[in-house]
């Protein structure tokens, strides 16, 4: 479930916190994963889909008070059992309930600690009046805009777009897979501003087919996993 390397874990209590954590800080890098605890009819943000972060989702089955708390619970506990202390763990929730457990784990001399999502910055007093600026220093401004340290990253490689799509797929529930290739392509589509893959739909589901993850017969998806 982790890794040797990892000097962090974060539990995120999706259902508790929703998008407001820091995602790009806590995901990236091998020195920290986030276990990602979501309800059953929650949907994961896209952009959250990046192969650049280290995410494992961890969907709980059926919808009930309490459950992905206690699924939270088990699973610090699991993870607690398979890793020296020196390694910290971090529960992202607002739910103070989980503090009495937390108190236990540093009984066991474990690095623990709960945190809530930075509260959204509020707009100070009311919006100034917008100065209209001539439509070409509009353009000039947008020409010399700086590349980003994002738009500088290469694009995944058709293994990990591939590696990502099968991981998603796997915590979707048999029955709201896309059924047809047809089907199979618009979702992949879907999914291509989150995944950040430049290529085609056909050469993924290429890619699953040659690995065995997928048969097509008549337009049918049928899924080896």
């Amino acid at each position: 479930m982790v890794d040797n390397q990892e000097k962090i874990v974060h539990f995120v209590d999706y259902e508790n916190v929703h998008k407001h954590i820091p995602i790009d800080e806590i995901a990236r890098g091998n020195h920290q994963r986030v276990l990602l605890f979501v309800g059953n009819q929650q949907t994961i943000p896209n952009d959250w889909l990046i192969v650049d972060y280290n995410i494992t989702v961890i969907r709980v089955g059926k919808t009930s008070k309490d459950n992905v708390d206690f699924h939270i619970s088990a699973y610090l506990g699991m993870v607690h059992v398979g890793r020296e202390n020196s390694v910290r763990f971090i529960v992202w929730s607002k739910d103070k309930g989980f503090d009495d457990l937390i108190e236990h784990f540093k009984s066991r001399k474990r690095r623990i600690e709960r945190k809530e999502p930075p509260k959204p910055k509020k707009k100070a007093g009311s919006p100034s009046k917008k100065v209209m600026k001539p439509a070409v220093e509009k353009k000039k401004l947008v020409e010399e805009k700086p590349e980003t340290a994002q738009e500088k990253i290469d694009p995944p490689s058709i293994k990990q777009v591939g590696s990502r799509v099968v991981e998603i797929l796997e915590k979707t529930a048999p029955a709201k897979r896309p059924r047809k290739q047809t089907t199979l392509q618009n979702q992949l589509e879907h999914w291509r501003p989150g995944i950040k893959f430049k290529h085609t739909t056909w050469d993924v589901i290429h890619w699953l087919i040659q690995k065995n993850h997928i048969v097509i017969t008549d337009d049918k998806v049928k899924y080896n996993f």
